[in-house]
């Protein structure tokens, strides 16, 4: 997904990764402990005009299923807040961005107001 705003252009992608369990060694107890599968999603906003890149992460703990919008959605919520810790505008905007690239048209209506009063304008490729 790509974002102009305020004349900067920002990439945002997702991966979900996945490790399998696996045996390690604890040195300070020098003893062999169990590491359980980790699973994870990660967003990634990127601007090569700015030069900044903003990775975020949310960790699925073992009992949970993976849904991808949640993972998407906690890991976005936490790449905005270290993008734009003070600038609530901002991340409503990227929000409804988000709101239009996945066609999640009914959560728009409360976000629209904040693109007219900002005078930004999305592009979403």
């Amino acid at each position: 997904m790509k974002i102009n705003y305020n004349g900067i252009e920002y990439s945002i992608y997702w991966k979900f990764l996945r490790y399998e369990p696996y045996k390690d060694f604890n040195h300070k107890t020098s003893k062999e402990i169990f590491v359980p599968q980790n699973e994870y999603t990660e967003c990634y906003i990127e601007s090569l005009t700015k030069g900044i890149q903003i990775i975020s992460r949310a960790t699925k703990t073992p009992p949970d299923q993976f849904n991808k919008e949640i993972g998407r959605k906690l890991s976005f919520t936490r790449a905005l807040q270290l993008l734009f810790p003070d600038r609530k505008e901002a991340r409503k905007f990227f929000w409804h961005c988000y709101f239009e690239f996945t066609n999640q048209h009914d959560k728009l209506d409360d976000l629209t107001f904040v693109a007219r009063m900002n005078n930004n304008f999305s592009e979403i490729l």
